[in-house]
């Protein structure tokens, strides 16, 4: 499988590395080459064949379409990225040298040479330059910004009585905010770390036999109870991604092991306490980018993180001591649904 997913990547690298646009002949044949003027009827282009770059040109009347960018790439080999628009249609890759005295001078790659040409701008309709750099040469760098809803996997425990079920059930639902940054190596593989930090929270009035009275089972009593819910989580990160067909869509998957927190401010009976602990944590990610410009996406993510607490730090008013659990421990295992912005660079 590893020999497999190795062969089909060079497969796709090498095979864009001379070809970027699409010509179909009237008799149906399709080529894989780059357009590299159009003018006098005729169109010129480079492909590739046997190892070697050569130059052809096709008379228009031979032509059903043409496309410029049809196979999108992630690769600068060098060719010329400006566009030249003349008024009577024709179009010129080139590179733009300057511009000056009313006219626009421009240099051409023409068998296995290069010339330059010059054009008064009168004759020129419009010009951009860059026009054929990939949408994506690939971003050195993601900084992500995500927010979104959760959901704690953990079950209730059996042994806390059933009027708290509702109570904690209410505990398990939050919400979480999530930063994070990967410095890529290669175009799928890079490096980074994870900050997330979830919280909820609830409060209600439960009711509960008096223990105060010798015959409590048919005393009761209102107790008010609070609690907010509080887990962060910061980790390194382990980033692969990959690209679509057009470069703009992005598929991410992240690995994730760090530290994972976990804190309950509560109120129990009009007395407050605080409960305190840490884990190691793991989390996966799972997410799609669409890049909207070039350092800008928005994305959509979802997140599994994973984590027991098998000890905790309680303290109360007066008290504070250490408990460790035995035979059922405090989960903190989550789900996150969210979204968010990406801005990506370069360098």
């Amino acid at each position: 499988m590893k020999k497999l997913f190795i062969f089909s990547m060079l497969t796709l690298i090498f095979g864009q590395l001379n070809a970027q646009d699409l010509i179909v002949t009237n008799k149906g044949d399709s080529l894989n080459c780059k357009i590299t003027l159009r003018m006098s009827g005729n169109i010129h282009f480079k492909f590739r064949n046997n190892g070697n770059t050569l130059n052809s040109t096709l008379p228009k009347a031979e032509v059903k379409t043409y496309k410029y960018g049809y196979y999108s790439q992630n690769v600068d080999d060098g060719s010329p990225k400006d566009l030249v628009l003349v008024q009577d249609g024709d179009s010129i890759r080139c590179k733009i040298v300057t511009i000056k005295y009313n006219n626009l001078y421009y240099t051409i790659d023409t068998n296995s040479s290069t010339t330059t040409n010059t054009i008064p701008l009168d004759q020129v309709k419009k010009y951009k330059f860059n026009y054929y750099r990939p949408f994506t040469e690939y971003q050195k760098w993601v900084f992500s910004i995500n927010g979104g809803y959760s959901q704690r996997l953990a079950e209730i425990s059996k042994n806390l009585p059933s009027n708290y079920g509702k109570h904690i059930e209410q505990l398990k639902k939050g919400y979480h905010c999530e930063l994070d940054f990967s410095y890529y190596f290669s175009e799928h593989l890079g490096l980074g770390t994870k900050y997330s930090i979830y919280k909820s929270s609830n409060s209600q009035t439960i009711r509960e036999p008096d223990y105060y009275f010798e015959n409590y089972y048919n005393s009761y009593k209102d107790v008010y109870v609070k609690d907010e819910h509080t887990i962060p989580y910061i980790g390194f990160m382990f980033s692969t991604r990959f690209y679509g067909a057009k470069k703009r869509g992005t598929l991410l998957v992240n690995y994730s092991a760090g530290y994972l927190g976990y804190s309950d401010e509560g109120i129990y009976a009009n007395k407050s306490f605080t409960i305190k602990g840490k884990t190691l944590g793991l989390a996966l990610d799972l997410g799609y980018d669409y890049w909207i410009l070039r350092n800008t996406a928005l994305g959509i993510r979802i997140s599994l993180t994973y984590g027991n607490i098998k000890e905790y730090t309680q303290k109360t008013n007066a008290t504070k001591e250490k408990i460790k659990l035995k035979d059922e421990y405090e989960g903190l295992s989550r789900i996150d649904i969210s979204a968010g912005l990406r801005f990506g660079g370069k360098k």
